[in-house]
């Protein structure tokens, strides 16, 4: 299974976002992995709304609806019957 982390918005009635494999990324303390990419980079630096058919230069980032997708990994104990 590829289970994929990252970021994203919510812009012009449009799903702007980019992911990134979890496999090569490590957990914290409390088991979650999140993405290492960045919302102001990926909006201001990168243009990814362009990518979605959007024209918003000169926005910030922070003007839009925007989240994170993480992975919490769960260990499950053994049970024996």
């Amino acid at each position: 299974m590829n289970n994929k982390v990252g970021i994203f918005w919510f812009a012009e009635n449009t799903l702007v976002f980019k992911a990134q494999s979890a496999i090569d990324l490590k957990p914290d303390q409390l088991g979650f992995i999140d993405s290492t990419l960045q919302h102001q980079v990926e909006w201001e630096d990168n243009n990814i709304y362009q990518l979605f058919g959007l024209m918003l230069d000169n926005t910030d980032y922070y003007n839009f609806p925007r989240g994170r997708v993480f992975l919490m990994l769960i260990k499950i104990p053994h049970t024996y019957i």
